[in-house]
């Protein structure tokens, strides 16, 4: 109809990294990306009224072999062994999800810029909308 608005949305990239570098390495290594484009158009002819890009990826944390305490290192082969065994019973289960993860958050802040944008029209209220998280 000439009032409607269709958002439309396309996954340019989805690249789910890898777990046990992220878990071992961490500081973004091994870390999973996801990077949409978004339009935003109005009415029967599609006028488009906005269109931008999200990116998000799994961060920088640090990874279990950053975060073992100094004195396993003492241990040799063993700390090797632990940190192995701990990603592979704990970490990966944590990370399996992880591109879901960060899809659902650019979701969310879809939705947050989207509302920004609708404020800025009148279409809803100031105190409605939320401010999403952007950086350049």
């Amino acid at each position: 109809m000439d009032n409607d608005l269709v958002i439309d949305g396309q996954f340019l990239n989805v690249d789910e990294g890898s777990p046990l570098r992220r878990l071992l390495f961490g500081f973004g290594s091994g870390r999973s990306t996801v990077e949409t484009r978004i339009q935003a158009y109005y009415g029967t002819q599609r006028r488009k009224l906005l269109e931008f890009t999200m990116y998000a990826d799994s961060g920088k944390m640090p990874g279990a072999a950053a975060t073992v305490p100094a004195g396993a290192a003492v241990h040799g082969g063993v700390t090797a062994g632990l940190v192995a065994g701990t990603a592979l019973t704990t970490g990966i289960k944590a990370y399996s999800s992880e591109v879901a993860r960060i899809a659902e958050s650019s979701a969310e802040q879809t939705v947050y810029y989207l509302s920004e944008f609708f404020a800025k029209q009148g279409w809803i209220r100031p105190n409605q909308a939320k401010k999403a998280r952007i950086t350049n």
